[in-house]
């Protein structure tokens, strides 16, 4: 369940968290906003600390700027003590960034071991998450590179973390054309869909296979509730079971809207669950939490300065407390939004909620990369009617497939990461196919065969020794 407690976070917005599988906290990230408060560089100021709210060594000067989505924290696939940490570079110091925190160092205290190693350097926008991979084990680390508005583009620059380290970028064109710096994405509780909302109105859907982290059927929901030009669509998050879409602005008014995916048209089902009324922009992020409630913070303001940092005497209702999806897989008045109703301890939030992918997400069971690992050379087949035999001296995987239906087929090899090998076509004879994968070169490690027709999906995985 959630709990509070007395922090160093001073960011309004961006931080993020993780704890062990029992809830205790191990360290978190936060940006310390001293640097631009007086006028200087404002773009090193990220710091970790720890559990007991401590900065970490080497934990300071990290690449962050003010932002909300611009840190991510994930463990390091097959390293129990170690951790890496995202960054981005939205307004300066622009691009992809990672950092390492080994948790063995200082009698668990941990220690920063690698600190801001630039991995692209593309301009950045305010959107960095993640996602599990099919496996269950390694992660998708997701962003979008930010543009002027005569040069707006839709690709997603995707990075893959395993135990081999960090690969990529892959990318890939898919959406809406964009060019703003607030443009935030989160993946729905099963990882199987990312939404995405942008400041001047976007509000699109994807779907997500995990297997090879490819983006499909890109859907755009536009609703006349959204008034252009600047109707502050600031965040979102989807119900437990992904057939609900909250989004909540934050602009003059403040809005909470439900849309029902299961709608062939969620446009058309948009319900307004509330509206804020305040002088600026006063809701803030939306978020799923491990309890399968939504959770929304809500920076407060006199209507007269402005609120960042509050004055000390500055406590009320409004800011000592989060609102509550307490339901949110139910439609329309049926979730149950409280506003105001989860109390932080008498501490105070801005527009930021920590931002913290999914880590109880598991494998993508019945996928092509389900399984990380399988007893012997022996084949372990999804299917009775395929079988793959690999044979260490010829270097040659042997597949025989028998009672096959369709005229045409569609071969597929993937590695265990779910990186696409080899794609061969061609059309079928009779129910029976053979083929011979020469595999000279390739590296030790499971491997998956798809043999596709009009009427089925043929599976099978073997082991290259």
């Amino acid at each position: 369940p959630p709990t509070t407690f007395t922090s160093a976070v001073k960011s309004r917005g961006s931080c993020a968290s993780i704890s062990d599988s029992l809830g205790n906290l191990l360290f978190y990230y936060s940006y310390d906003p001293t640097a631009i408060l007086t006028g200087q560089n404002p773009f090193n100021g990220g710091e970790v600390y720890t559990s007991t709210h401590q900065l970490m060594q080497n934990g300071d000067l990290l690449v962050s700027g003010a932002w909300y989505n611009e840190g991510l924290i994930i463990p390091k696939p097959l390293d129990p003590n170690k951790y890496i940490l995202f960054n981005i570079g939205v307004t300066g110091n622009f691009g992809l960034y990672y950092s390492e925190i080994d948790l063995s160092l200082n009698g668990g205290s941990g220690a920063v071991t690698q600190k801001n190693v630039q991995l692209l350097s593309n301009k950045a926008n305010d959107g960095l998450t993640a996602v599990k991979h099919g496996n269950g084990r390694d992660w998708w680390v997701f962003f979008r590179e930010s543009t002027t508005s005569s040069n707006a583009n839709n690709v997603f620059y995707k990075y893959l973390v395993s135990p081999q380290g960090i690969s990529g970028p892959y990318t890939q064109s898919i959406g809406t054309l964009t060019s703003i710096n607030s443009y935030r994405y989160f993946f729905s509780k099963d990882g199987s869909k990312l939404g995405a909302v942008g400041y001047r109105g976007l509000i699109e859907t994807y779907d997500l296979d995990r297997c090879n982290g490819l983006l499909s059927n890109y859907k755009s929901i536009k609703s006349d509730v959204i008034v252009a030009p600047v109707p502050g669509v600031w965040s979102g998050a989807f119900s437990p079971d992904g057939t609900k879409l909250y989004v909540a602005t934050s602009y003059d008014d403040s809005y909470l809207w439900q849309f029902n995916l299961l709608d062939s048209l969620p446009q058309n089902t948009v319900d307004t669950l509330a509206n804020f009324n305040f002088s600026i922009p006063a809701g803030g992020a939306l978020k799923l939490a491990p309890d399968n409630k939504i959770y929304w913070s809500c920076a407060w303001n006199d209507g007269v300065t402005f609120n960042y940092p509050y004055p000390d005497t500055t406590y009320n209702m409004f800011n000592m407390n989060l609102s509550v999806i307490n339901s949110p897989d139910s439609l329309g008045a049926a979730c149950n939004f409280q506003p105001y109703s989860f109390y932080l301890g008498g501490n105070r939030t801005y527009w930021g909620l920590p931002n913290n992918p999914n880590y109880e997400l598991g494998p993508l069971t019945g996928s092509i990369c389900d399984t990380l690992t399988v007893g012997l050379t022996e084949i372990a087949n999804y299917n009775n009617n395929i079988t793959v035999y690999y044979d260490a001296d010829w270097q040659i995987a042997f597949l025989n497939a028998k009672g096959l239906k369709g005229k045409n087929y569609n071969l597929q090899l993937y590695n265990l990461n779910g990186q696409l090998l080899l794609h061969e076509k061609g059309k079928l004879t009779s129910d029976y196919f053979t083929e011979d994968l020469n595999l000279l070169g390739y590296a030790k490690g499971l491997y998956i065969v798809r043999l596709i027709t009009e009427k089925e999906v043929l599976t099978a995985k073997f082991v290259v020794e």
